[in-house]
């Protein structure tokens, strides 16, 4: 002999199958203990043109549906975008709620050059990017969360 004990086939075998109910455990507790955060709602919309395509100044309205609002990045609290603009501005696609930042107003797009939003309210025009062109509005108009998601799609997130 050697000096090597070799350990019973039985106890190989129970070894194995604790390690295995082990790591099934694991695998159904860890998730469970853990959750993901749930992904934010988003609504899907056909633009009728590749966002890509969309030209310098180009503008795509978008509504949310009846009792929801979409997500607004940053710090707006109260805002509530109901309506929202996908804009080429300066070479990039970004979207821009559709009310005043500070009336709550519906815009208005005006094309021209340059291109604006109106505030019927209050009388302040934006810059197709949000920026404040004429007072009162002092604020830039709030981005929402948004996603291509193919050719003629896109994808808005909704607010909670």
């Amino acid at each position: 002999m050697n000096g090597v004990v070799a350990a019973p086939r039985g106890d190989v075998i129970v070894t194995y199958l604790s390690l295995v109910l082990l790591a099934i455990l694991l695998g159904v507790a860890v998730p469970m203990l853990f959750p993901r955060p749930a992904a934010a709602p988003a609504v899907a919309f056909q633009t009728g043109t590749s966002p890509q395509a969309l030209p310098e100044g180009g503008v795509i309205r978008v509504q949310a549906p009846i009792g929801k609002t979409f997500q607004v990045e940053g710090s707006y609290a109260g805002y509530r975008a109901q309506s929202g603009y996908l804009v080429r501005s300066a070479g990039q696609l970004l979207m821009v709620g559709g009310a005043g930042a500070r009336s709550g107003c519906s815009l208005n797009y005006e094309p021209g050059s340059p291109a604006v939003f109106a505030d019927p309210c209050w009388g302040t025009r934006y810059a197709l990017d949000g920026t404040p062109l004429r007072a009162p509005g002092q604020r830039p108009l709030p981005r929402l969360a948004w996603r291509q998601t193919g050719r003629y799609s896109i994808e808005v997130k909704l607010g909670t």
